[in-house]
């Protein structure tokens, strides 16, 4: 008789509050913020700290833009990451997950082809993968429970909410 004993190592998570230096009474006013307004798959993500704190950046194929420059590569920095086995996260914001697509709202950072999303937690829907990336059949689909849009949007398709 063998024994074996699995120790599960929980990763630490160190949360963080925000204070979002701007917000959004409506989705129809962050979309009208946003400089770049896209769908796109997140293909990799990479953790970094600087000035001791840690983000991720997420690179992002574009499948279509609504609003703002086209480009067929985007990288979006988030606040908050992995490293060292320990996660750091912002309460209300959601990093999005490789290989799953979202509707991007994006503001443009120093750095050309950078963004960082609007409104904080605000700028990021997750939307339904198909085959054809199609504005009549792409539907946001729950990713964010903090973000109080999301409700308003769910289940209804990007032609419904978006405008080019």
């Amino acid at each position: 008789i063998g024994i074996c004993i699995i120790k599960a190592h929980q990763k630490t998570v160190h949360t963080s509050m925000a204070s979002w230096n701007e917000s959004y009474a409506t989705f129809e006013e962050a979309y009208a913020s946003a400089q770049l307004a896209a769908v796109g798959t997140v293909k990799s993500k990479e953790s970094y700290e600087l000035h001791d704190v840690i983000f991720t950046r997420a690179v992002v194929e574009v499948s279509e833009v609504f609003r703002g420059d086209e480009y067929d590569t985007v990288t979006v920095i988030f606040t908050g990451g992995e490293k060292d086995g320990e996660i750091y996260e912002l309460a209300e914001q959601k990093i999005p997950e490789t290989g799953k697509t979202y509707l991007f709202l994006l503001r443009a950072l120093d750095t050309p082809g950078e963004f960082r999303e609007v409104g904080g937690y605000r700028g990021v829907y997750r939307v339904s993968e198909t085959n054809t990336y199609s504005a009549n059949n792409m539907v946001i689909k729950p990713f964010n429970e903090d973000n109080d849009f999301e409700g308003e949007l769910k289940n209804k398709t990007l032609s419904q909410i978006l405008t080019k």
